[in-house]
């Protein structure tokens, strides 16, 4: 659940559950239509303000719940927390999958691969029927729908939410059969028990109102200070060392000041193991909606929606710790937290290492970090959505060729890279930097040897202006090894300069008509185009597609800081090259870019010809 309306905590001690008789506690709970043996979907934005991702994924690794999918829906408030509705939703995105991938190397399995719900809210038709509403269909909203058709009415799927409801909405509107095979538990409803006007319920008032008039739906936010006692001292002397434990020790949403020792979000996925964690609910039904959309309800006894009222904390919260406890959640032997491969493979040398991949580990593992990396307030430039549960810092690197850099670097600062060196011999190492005023120093480690030497930043003029320093001469040994990159000096404001990437070549192969990668391009035709010289698998392609209207798609993989011209020519007797006069000199996005020849730009269409032949020109720009 994102911050807007989230009050601050105080820090609370780890609670002990009061163990009832079983008929009181029978008598205490409150029947539900849904338990732990159910299908379950997991749909939340944040993921840095709570705990319940963990949550979940201890359960799915215990083989306590079937979690079949995890679904990231966007905050959706632009203003005026959040400036940049994008930024919000690309930043939960990434950390959801990165949360899951440190679950997998602490030992936990059946993660399911998180999915993207939807970015934007849902728009009211005209007509005011809910089932003219279009969907915003994304993967999410699929997922949903697909398990939905796979439960049962005796066993229906369970959407655990702590978001906006658009991406379940959306389902709905994508197949109206689904909802006798679907529960809500939703972190939704308040301040007042027939008011839905949290954060959850009015940043899509369209989606809330269908959801509350077409599911069964269980709310859980009047009881939002009720959730399970989560403490940052709790986590590190309770739960096992991985790096798992020490990214829920590390996160933070301080602009909320989240989670604040509590799992905020958890009250609706406690109930899957304990329904005796209810202790107080009412029925209700849809109402009305005011004239902003705000949707209120009404006392209903054969209602659709049961508002909870009151919850028994201390049952959460023992819940909550015999989860992540379980050392079955963690195959039974938890993994400590060591140097893994950026993308499970040791780059190779030689080769061309980005400085952004360095190992996962988690910190003083993998790097070291003197400030932790935040989300700032107005996110007006403070961090990428590049792994966003590292606290290394990033900017993209924009005015090279594409992708991020290391940013903000400072003195005494490392980041560690698995790699593995082919062949015994000497080496020439480039590094990539950018540098506004007079930077710094690094030097670059192999297996704790200092190998180069002090490098120095110099004054590159801008952040985004990029020169490669050099170091020649450098032996290597073959075999795997650990290359560390670590910052010595600091230029100006202390900074030591930003690093894009380490390229490791074999001594007397960088010249400007070298071809080390044996790719037919030259080193200086591959610095041209933007490719990596030493990777032949590196390259600028143009893809021809016929279409079913006799049209031709084009399509080639684009890079910042270049221009791009398609031109063509009808026939093998053209000697002369045309450029399309609507696809000259477009400028790189670090995407693929297509183009639809429907002779728009070309005179005539592709059909009318005996032979059309494409080819792509690239440009540095002036």
């Amino acid at each position: 659940m994102c911050s807007r309306f989230r009050n601050k905590y105080s820090k609370a001690t780890l609670l002990v559950a009061i163990v009832l008789p079983l008929a009181l506690q029978e008598l205490l709970a409150i029947s539900l239509p849904y338990d732990h043996t159910c299908p379950v979907v997991y749909d939340n934005d944040s993921h840095d303000d709570m705990y319940t991702d963990e949550y979940l994924l201890a359960l799915a690794s215990a083989g306590s719940i079937a979690l079949k999918g995890m679904i990231t829906s966007s905050c959706g408030w632009s203003e005026p927390l959040f400036p940049d509705p994008v930024f919000v939703f690309e930043w939960p995105l990434a950390g959801r999958s990165e949360i899951v991938g440190k679950a997998l190397r602490s030992g936990m399995t059946n993660a399911p691969t998180p999915v993207a719900g939807s970015g934007v809210a849902l728009v009211k038709p005209v007509s005011g029927v809910i089932e003219d509403t279009a969907p915003v269909e994304t993967p999410g909203a699929h997922l949903i729908v697909d398990q939905a058709n796979n439960a049962s009415t005796s066993q229906p799927l369970v959407v655990i939410m702590g978001a906006p409801p658009t991406t379940v909405a959306s389902a709905y509107l994508l197949d109206n059969s689904i909802t006798d095979r679907v529960v809500l538990a939703w972190l939704g409803g308040g301040p007042g028990e027939n008011q839905m006007q949290n954060y959850n319920d009015v940043v899509d008032p369209w989606a809330t109102q269908i959801v509350v008039r077409r599911f069964r739906t269980y709310l859980f936010g009047p009881v939002f200070d009720q959730s399970p006692v989560v403490t940052k001292s709790d986590l590190a002397a309770l739960l096992p060392h991985t790096e798992l434990r020490q990214w829920m020790i590390d996160k933070n949403l301080p602009n909320a000041n989240l989670p604040n020792g509590r799992d905020h979000d958890a009250p609706p996925a406690i109930t899957l193991m304990r329904p005796d964690y209810i202790v107080g609910a009412e029925t209700k039904s849809f109402d009305y909606a005011d004239a902003n959309g705000n949707v209120f309800l009404k006392d209903d006894a054969n209602g659709n929606v049961m508002m909870v009222t009151n919850v028994n904390e201390s049952i959460g919260t023992s819940e909550w710790w015999r989860a992540l406890t379980n050392l079955a959640a963690y195959g039974g032997s938890p993994l400590p937290p060591v140097l893994t491969p950026y993308g499970g493979v040791p780059a190779q040398i030689p080769g061309t290492i980005q400085a952004e991949n360095y190992d996962y580990g988690g910190p003083e593992v993998a790097y070291h970090d003197l400030d932790v990396k935040v989300m700032d307030d107005n996110a007006t430039r403070s961090i990428t959505t590049f792994r966003v549960t590292d606290w290394v810092d990033f900017d993209p690197a924009s005015g090279d060729a594409g992708g991020y850099a290391l940013a903000v670097a400072q003195p005494t600062e490392w980041e560690d890279y698995t790699v593995n060196v082919l062949q015994s011999g000497l080496y020439t190492i480039d590094a990539r930097v950018a540098s506004k005023g007079a930077g710094g120093s690094f030097h670059i480690e192999f297996d704790g040897s200092n190998v180069t030497g002090s490098m120095f930043v110099p004054d590159t003029g801008d952040w985004q202006n990029w020169q490669t320093i050099t170091a020649s001469n450098i032996s290597l040994t073959a075999g795997q090894q650990t290359m560390r990159i670590v910052m010595d000096t600091g230029g100006v404001s202390n900074l030591v300069g930003d690093i894009n990437y380490v390229r490791i070549w074999t001594a007397g192969e960088n010249g400007p008509d070298d071809d080390p990668d044996g790719d037919g391009f030259s080193n200086s035709q591959e610095d041209m185009l933007g490719t990596d010289p030493l990777d032949a698998d590196s390259h600028i392609a143009l893809e021809i597609s016929p279409q079913n209207d006799d049209s031709i798609k084009l399509d080639y993989q684009s890079v910042v800081r270049r221009l791009y011209t398609i031109e063509y020519k009808d026939g093998f007797a053209e000697t002369n090259w045309t450029s399309i006069t609507n696809c000259e000199d477009i400028a790189g996005t670090g995407s693929i870019t297509s183009y639809i020849d429907d002779g728009s730009g070309t005179g005539s269409a592709p059909t009318a010809t005996t032979n059309r032949f494409y080819r792509l020109r690239v440009t540095l720009p002036p």
